[in-house]
């Protein structure tokens, strides 16, 4: 009796292999879309174009725009926890925090210059020398102070490096936190800059300008008690928290003096 065999199927030819392309910025040969090399994607390097600067601007302004919301929206809504995944390594979604600060110092300076804020009574016509010099300080901090915060940054994360022990992040982290956190009350004080434009000369300035100076102290009192919980009670995390801030604010307000009277003090020779 007869066996039937079945016919095997035919073999099937190799795949071809996928067609590579070199990489415009490094030279390797990239078979997938991004180079494993420096990361560049290759198939969406070409020749730049009016076409392609209309197409690239919204493009990368929403992406720019995104991370920055995302991060302070978070920072804002639940600090503690965000500053703790960002530092556990969930990143990807957020703007840069050291380059967050930075940039929202550079917008608040930009609108206090801009805008006609009268921070002070008009000086009288004979006021003395010292009164001023102290009227000119006090000008050079409110219009510089974005700046002046991101230059104590080192400071107040040395505070809650050395009174949160127990959270275990080196001073670096303790720098990344405090950058979230400022971040995010900058973009506060970015939002109160024409509230205090539409004050200015009014009895209502003094409130919206004492309220706007005390964002950043609070939420940091608040941030970082949220970050120490789990590893202190609440009453250590908050005196722990407080007196780490407010060190900070005692050498930030004495550092502010110092740099608007030398500020003053050399523009006045």
């Amino acid at each position: 009796m007869e066996t039937l065999t079945h016919p095997s199927p035919p073999l099937e030819a190799p795949a071809a292999a996928a067609a590579q392309h070199p990489c415009l910025n490094c030279g390797q040969a990239v078979p997938e879309r991004f180079c494993t090399r420096c990361g560049q994607d290759v198939h969406h390097t070409h020749r730049i174009t009016l076409h392609h600067l209309l197409h690239d601007i919204p493009h990368s302004v929403w992406h720019v725009d995104r991370g920055i919301l995302f991060t302070v929206r978070e920072t804002l809504r639940r600090p503690g926890s965000t500053i703790r995944r960002y530092l556990a390594g969930e990143r990807a979604a957020h703007y840069r925090p050291l380059a967050l600060v930075l940039l929202l110092a550079g917008v608040y300076s930009l609108l206090v210059l801009a805008l006609p804020i009268q921070l002070v009574a008009p000086r009288p016509a004979g006021a003395s020398a010292q009164a001023t010099q102290m009227i000119e300080a006090n000008r050079f901090a409110f219009k510089y102070m974005g700046w002046l915060c991101v230059a104590m940054l080192p400071v107040f994360a040395l505070g809650t490096w050395a009174l949160l022990r127990r959270l275990r992040y080196n001073l670096a982290e303790h720098l990344t936190a405090h950058a979230l956190v400022m971040g995010a009350a900058l973009a506060l004080q970015v939002l109160s800059v024409p509230l205090l434009a539409g004050a200015s000369g009014t009895a209502a300035f003094k409130p919206v300008y004492y309220v706007a100076a005390l964002l950043l102290p609070a939420f940091q009192m608040l941030a970082f008690t949220q970050l120490a919980t789990p590893a202190y009670r609440l009453p250590a995390a908050l005196w722990r928290s407080g007196l780490a801030i407010l060190v900070g604010f005692v050498l930030f307000s004495l550092f502010n003096s110092t740099v608007s009277e030398l500020a003053v003090g050399y523009h006045g020779h």
